[in-house]
Protein backbone atom coordinates (compact mmCIF):
# COMPACT_ATOMS: atom_id res chain seq x y z
CA UNK A 1 0.00 0.00 0.00
CA UNK A 2 3.05 2.63 0.18
CA UNK A 3 3.20 2.86 -3.08
CA UNK A 4 -0.12 4.11 -3.36
CA UNK A 5 0.94 7.44 -1.54
CA UNK A 6 3.62 8.33 -3.73
CA UNK A 7 0.85 8.47 -7.09
CA UNK A 8 0.78 12.10 -7.85
CA UNK A 9 -2.60 13.12 -8.12
CA UNK A 10 -3.13 15.56 -11.68
CA UNK A 11 -6.62 17.08 -11.60
CA UNK A 12 -8.20 17.20 -14.77
CA UNK A 13 -11.27 20.05 -15.11
CA UNK A 14 -13.94 19.90 -17.58
CA UNK A 15 -15.21 23.09 -18.15
CA UNK A 16 -16.04 25.89 -21.38
CA UNK A 17 -13.68 27.14 -23.84
CA UNK A 18 -14.23 30.60 -25.14
CA UNK A 19 -16.46 28.93 -27.82
CA UNK A 20 -18.53 27.43 -25.47
CA UNK A 21 -17.60 24.40 -26.03
CA UNK A 22 -17.06 21.62 -23.13
CA UNK A 23 -13.63 20.60 -23.00
CA UNK A 24 -11.19 18.65 -20.16
CA UNK A 25 -7.47 20.93 -19.56
CA UNK A 26 -5.20 18.51 -18.15
CA UNK A 27 -1.46 19.81 -17.05
CA UNK A 28 1.04 18.02 -17.27
CA UNK A 29 4.26 19.30 -16.35
CA UNK A 30 3.57 22.86 -17.12
CA UNK A 31 1.41 22.53 -20.59
CA UNK A 32 -1.95 22.71 -20.40
CA UNK A 33 -3.45 19.97 -22.84
CA UNK A 34 -7.37 20.61 -23.96
CA UNK A 35 -9.13 17.67 -25.27
CA UNK A 36 -12.71 18.22 -26.95
CA UNK A 37 -14.26 15.40 -27.78
CA UNK A 38 -17.30 17.13 -30.31
CA UNK A 39 -14.04 17.63 -32.40
CA UNK A 40 -13.97 15.55 -35.90
CA UNK A 41 -10.40 15.03 -35.60
CA UNK A 42 -9.33 13.10 -32.58
CA UNK A 43 -5.71 12.80 -34.00
CA UNK A 44 -4.52 14.94 -30.67
CA UNK A 45 -5.56 12.07 -28.33
CA UNK A 46 -2.77 9.92 -29.78
CA UNK A 47 -0.02 12.59 -29.19
CA UNK A 48 -1.76 13.15 -25.34
CA UNK A 49 -1.33 9.67 -24.19
CA UNK A 50 1.79 9.49 -25.83
CA UNK A 51 2.71 12.54 -23.28
CA UNK A 52 0.87 10.88 -20.58
CA UNK A 53 3.48 7.00 -21.21
CA UNK A 54 6.50 9.55 -21.42
CA UNK A 55 5.08 11.23 -17.91
CA UNK A 56 4.76 7.49 -16.48
CA UNK A 57 8.26 6.74 -16.55
CA UNK A 58 9.39 9.97 -14.38
CA UNK A 59 6.34 9.84 -11.66
CA UNK A 60 3.37 7.69 -10.93
CA UNK A 61 0.15 9.40 -11.60
CA UNK A 62 -3.71 9.20 -11.89
CA UNK A 63 -6.27 11.61 -12.99
CA UNK A 64 -9.33 13.53 -10.97
CA UNK A 65 -11.67 15.35 -12.52
CA UNK A 66 -13.02 18.04 -11.64
CA UNK A 67 -16.64 19.66 -13.11
CA UNK A 68 -17.07 23.15 -13.62
CA UNK A 69 -20.20 24.68 -12.53
CA UNK A 70 -21.02 26.29 -16.04
CA UNK A 71 -20.92 22.96 -17.78
CA UNK A 72 -24.24 21.60 -17.88
CA UNK A 73 -24.66 18.82 -19.90
CA UNK A 74 -24.84 15.86 -17.99
CA UNK A 75 -24.17 13.21 -21.17
CA UNK A 76 -20.85 15.48 -21.60
CA UNK A 77 -20.17 15.11 -17.88
CA UNK A 78 -20.65 11.33 -18.07
CA UNK A 79 -18.57 10.89 -20.97
CA UNK A 80 -15.42 12.88 -19.21
CA UNK A 81 -16.07 10.92 -15.90
CA UNK A 82 -15.74 7.28 -18.23
CA UNK A 83 -12.96 8.75 -20.27
CA UNK A 84 -10.69 9.68 -17.14
CA UNK A 85 -11.73 6.56 -15.86
CA UNK A 86 -10.51 4.42 -18.37
CA UNK A 87 -7.39 6.52 -19.31
CA UNK A 88 -6.39 5.84 -15.81
CA UNK A 89 -7.09 1.92 -15.81
CA UNK A 90 -4.95 1.99 -19.15
CA UNK A 91 -2.20 3.97 -17.81
CA UNK A 92 -2.11 1.71 -14.99
CA UNK A 93 -1.66 -1.58 -17.46
CA UNK A 94 1.09 0.48 -19.15
CA UNK A 95 3.00 1.28 -16.02
CA UNK A 96 2.86 -2.69 -14.77
CA UNK A 97 4.02 -3.20 -18.22
CA UNK A 98 6.33 -1.05 -18.02
CA UNK A 99 7.31 -2.33 -14.60
CA UNK A 100 7.26 -5.58 -15.55
CA UNK A 101 10.40 -5.04 -18.49
CA UNK A 102 12.64 -3.17 -15.73
CA UNK A 103 12.28 -5.94 -13.07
Amino acid sequence: MESENKVKQITAVLKLNSSNEEIIEIPINGITYSLNFTKEDQTYLRDFFKVCINELFVNEFEFTLDVDDAVKNEIIIRVAKEYIHDLNNELKSCLAEINKKTD
